[in-house]
């Protein structure tokens, strides 16, 4: 009766190692997506601001200068946004990668 519940506790901790394995895998992939996201430049394309460049080409004037550089600290603002959000992810994804790398080797000392 000891033999046959330590055999279907081995069972069990083999296919956490497996289901790990895979975790793991798709952990790494996340992060070496997180990084290339992070690594890209962001481009951002607004109507907005293609119209204060139109408008500040054509005609130079300080209030078309102005409207410019306020649709510029918008664009900067919207990158700023998406890189502290991959950032975030990124750092969420190395926990998670962190925290089963440990399992992972918990469950290889256990077996």
């Amino acid at each position: 009766m000891l033999k046959a519940s330590y055999a279907g506790s081995l069972t069990g901790i083999v296919r956490r190692h497996g289901a790990m394995k895979v975790l793991l895998t798709v952990l790494i992939l996340a992060e070496i997506f997180l990084v290339v996201l992070v690594l890209t430049p962001v481009f951002v394309d607004r109507r907005d601001l293609a119209r204060a460049v139109a408008a500040h080409f054509q005609n130079p004037s300080q209030d078309n200068l102005r409207e410019l550089e306020h649709q510029q600290s918008i664009t900067r603002q919207i990158a700023f946004c998406d890189k502290s959000t991959v950032a975030v992810l990124l750092v969420a994804n190395s926990c998670g990668l962190v925290f089963v790398s440990r399992r992972l080797r918990h469950v290889q000392v256990a077996a």
